[in-house]
Parts: structure tokens; C-alpha cells; sequence
């Protein structure tokens, strides 16, 4: 296991009718309808977590704790954190700010509901929280939560982004003008595993904590696929098989733990003023 750097391990839960990509076929007046594969996705995921011991934050959508809130209650009592990813799944930018607003407290009331504690951090769908988009985080910030992972970043990992919120930036690449997420998802399930220890690696000497992400859906791809584009339908299902095995490896060869205990240890590290 390399480094004393203690990487962030996080897993996005959601549908895989609730992806982006399926909005176009699927809405939400379908989800009720369709064949629900997350209990089977959530424990591939347990699962695979168990082998090594490793903990990590779970962003559930707050429509999945609501109608099974005994699953939400399974990931806690393996002592993973649970994070809200929203309640409906959709990205900040097409919603109002009052909209916008009522989402995050239905989704983390239904999260603290199902588990009988807080739920202190968020991650907006998409990283849909753009620097023209930053509003978002007063919401985030009033609906009760202490961390947000959302905007992307090159170089800055964590920082108080409000009096009471801290932001742990997802790592990103700058290309094009805009930052593009190199902490997991298709990132993650196209570059060699060898070349992405090695990106690991390079954060990490340079004091950087990955905040890696995946999917429940990219864990266990036993679901039915959603007809797209065919751009869309690479990027939304290649390479699905690979991801569990390098999960995986990148357990073993690097140290990674919940959101918030990485943010405990940090706060005990900090001087006393």
C-alpha cells in the first residue's frame, strides 16, 4: 500500500434508470414502473468492500432511501457513510434555486430518516455545480450539511468554501476550458490500471488526496441497457466488465477511507488556536 496519503473512497447510488444519459427515454413517472436493480448493486458493492475492509461514502440518491430505506440502513451497518446525491438526480443548473432547495432537504430528510442519524455531506448529480453555478452551495450549506463534493478541481482538494461548509473538490483535469473528472467514472474505466496508479501516485507525492468516485451501476452491470446515441452509449456503458477487478486493485495498492473520517483526522490535526 503506497504512501501515508489517506485517499477519499466514494460511491455514487443510483438506478440504472436514473443515469443522464436515459432521461431522453426514461422519466420520472417511469421509475416506479421499472425493475429496480439497486439492492442487487448496492451489495455487489458491500461485497466487494468487505473482501478488504475498506469503508467509504455512499452518496444515495434520497428517491431510493425513501421507497427502501432498509437498504440505506444495510450500507450504514457495515460502517460506510451515507452522503445525499440529491433526491430526483438532476443536475443543479436546470433547476431554480428554490427548486433546487427543496430537493436537497427532501433528500437528506429521507436519508436521516431511514438511518436514524445526520447526513453531513453532498454531492450534486453530474458535479453539476458550476463556478457560475456556486449559489447551490448556500442551499447545501442551509439545508444543514458540513461538506459538499461537487466542484471539480485541479489543485485545490479541500478548503472552506463558506463559514461551516467545506468543499472536498473531486479531482479534475483541465482541458478544453473546462475542468473534466480524472477521479473515477469513465476515466477511471478506460485508462490502464498501471497508468492510473501512477496518476494516484503523482497526486498523492504532491500532499493530494484522490477523491475517487464510482457507480453503483459500474459495479454490477447485470441491468437492462438504456437506447442511446451511440457516443452516449460508449461513454455510459464501455468497458463496465473492467471496473470491479481494478476497484479492486486500487484498494489494495492505496489507502482510502469515508469522506468523513478523512475530515475528522484532518480537523484533530489541525493546531488548537
Amino acid at each position: 500500500m503506497e504512501g501515508p496519503i489517506t485517499n477519499a473512497l466514494t460511491i455514487d447510488t443510483e438506478d440504472w434508470f436514473q443515469v443522464f444519459y436515459g432521461s431522453g427515454n426514461i422519466t420520472r413517472a417511469d421509475w416506479p414502473r421499472l425493475e429496480s436493480r439497486i439492492s442487487a448493486m448496492v451489495d455487489r458493492s458491500l461485497d466487494l468492500l468487505a473482501e478488504s475492509g475498506a469503508k467509504a461514502t455512499f452518496f444515495v440518491v434520497g428517491w431510493i432511501a425513501e421507497r427502501d430505506p432498509a437498504l440505506v440502513r444495510r450500507i450504514a451497518a457495515q460502517g460506510h457513510e451515507i452522503g445525499s446525491h440529491s433526491y430526483w438526480h438532476t443536475e443543479v443548473f436546470r433547476q431554480a434555486p428554490g427548486e433546487f432547495a427543496e430537493d436537497v432537504k427532501r433528500s437528506k430528510d429521507s436519508l436521516e430518516q431511514a438511518i436514524g442519524a445526520s447526513v453531513h455531506g453532498f454531492r450534486a448529480p453530474g458535479y453539476s455545480i458550476r463556478r457560475e453555478d456556486e449559489w447551490a452551495l448556500d442551499v447545501v450549506l442551509q439545508a444543514g450539511h458540513r461538506y459538499d463534493s461537487s466542484l471539480l478541481h485541479a489543485t485545490v482538494p479541500v478548503s472552506e468554501v463558506r463559514p461551516g461548509l467545506v468543499e472536498v473538490a473531486p479531482n479534475a483535469l483541465r482541458a478544453g476550458g473546462r475542468n473534466l473528472p480524472s477521479n473515477g467514472g469513465f476515466f477511471f474505466r478506460m485508462m490502464p490500471y498501471p497508468l492510473y496508479r501512477a496518476y494516484v501516485g503523482h497526486l498523492n507525492r504532491q500532499g493530494v488526496p484522490l477523491v475517487f468516485y464510482t457507480h453503483t451501476w459500474e459495479i454490477e452491470v447485470e441491468y437492462p441497457r438504456i437506447p442511446m446515441p451511440p457516443v452516449r452509449r460508449f461513454v455510459q456503458y464501455a468497458n463496465l466488465g473492467a471496473v470491479a477487478g481494478k476497484l479492486r486493485r486500487l484498494i489494495a495498492d492505496h489507502r482510502f477511507a469515508p469522506i468523513g473520517t478523512i475530515l475528522e483526522a484532518r480537523g484533530r490535526a489541525q493546531p488548537a488556536s
